[in-house]
């Protein structure tokens, strides 16, 4: 079995789809069709289990699935080094983020790294902090920016700066908070008051649902968002409170709000720059780490 079989293999376990393995691959659906059944063939084992909707991996399939993912990651790691030394300073580097984060934490270090390396092409992969672990972990992306907690067993983990969560009141309603004599605001203080939240599934979210258990606030969630930005947006125009990291905050200028820190231990997030455990580095990816520690 050689390097472009691994391949078809891999990628129609992920998918359990042929249809989409072959979209994915750029090849018609009989043509992957063909190529699994002779690679069963070949190692004389059945490897997906075609009885089921959708079908699935034969315990011989999962194994033969790693190892190919295993050998299909170091040929990527030769094909790297290899490049690094062949085109110079005209190399690939691929950051894993999420899309809130991409907005404002690295402009500077994009900036650096393109001053350093004028050749060098940046992908960023924008997602969610799941997806991105995944990418880490089967080493798609050079590195990722998550939140810990994660499972770091097969990462390499370096820890960032940790970001205080801000609660971002709207001039109108921090007035009326003000006439009450409310000067520092706190979830519970705004239970009265319209509050614009993350969606359900978000990182945020669940925090800010934590942070409200503990403080027995009850908020008036008026409009659920999917994007930190929008949340941000809303509240400038005074629709209602939310809250937003503080490195987000003081990274865009703040119009017709106030923040007020919350100072609670949940109330800060724990961002990591993580890579697959023990992969080769690049001197762009060393650089690009290098500066984002020191953001």
């Amino acid at each position: 079995m050689n390097f472009r079989q691994m391949n078809y293999i891999v990628v129609l376990a992920e998918t359990l789809s042929f249809s989409s393995a072959a979209e994915k691959l750029g090849i018609s659906q009989p043509a992957i069709s063909k190529q699994i059944i002779s690679i069963e063939k070949e190692l004389g084992i059945t490897l997906f289990n075609r009885s089921t909707v959708p079908f699935t991996l034969t315990p011989a399939g999962e194994e033969i699935v790693k190892r190919s993912k295993e050998m299909l990651y170091s040929q990527s790691q030769l094909q790297s080094i290899a490049d690094e030394f062949k085109k110079g300073n005209k190399g690939r580097l691929i950051i894993g983020i999420s899309p809130f984060r991409a907005t404002y934490f690295l402009n500077e270090t994009i900036l650096k790294l393109r001053e350093k390396f004028k050749g060098l092409e940046i992908v960023l992969k924008e997602t969610t902090s799941a997806e991105l672990h995944k990418l880490a972990v089967d080493g798609k992306v050079d590195l990722a920016i998550i939140n810990q907690p994660f499972d770091d067993t097969l990462l390499d983990v370096i820890p960032l700066k940790e970001e205080k969560l801000v609660l971002v009141v709207p001039k109108n309603i921090a007035q009326r908070l003000k006439r009450s004599q409310i000067e520092k605001p706190t979830l519970k203080s705004i239970e009265p008051f319209p509050f614009i939240a993350l969606s359900k599934t978000q990182e945020l979210r669940q925090m800010l649902n934590k942070l409200c258990a503990n403080e027995n606030a009850n908020l008036n969630i008026v409009l659920e968002v999917n994007g930190i930005t929008t949340a941000w947006n809303l509240a400038q125009t005074g629709v209602g409170a939310t809250v937003v990291p503080m490195s987000f905050a003081e990274n865009i200028k703040a119009k017709n709000v106030s923040l007020f820190p919350l100072e609670t231990v949940d109330s800060v997030r724990k961002p990591a720059i993580v890579t697959k455990k023990g992969a080769y580095l690049t001197k762009y990816t060393a650089h690009a780490i290098n500066l984002l520690k020191n953001t």
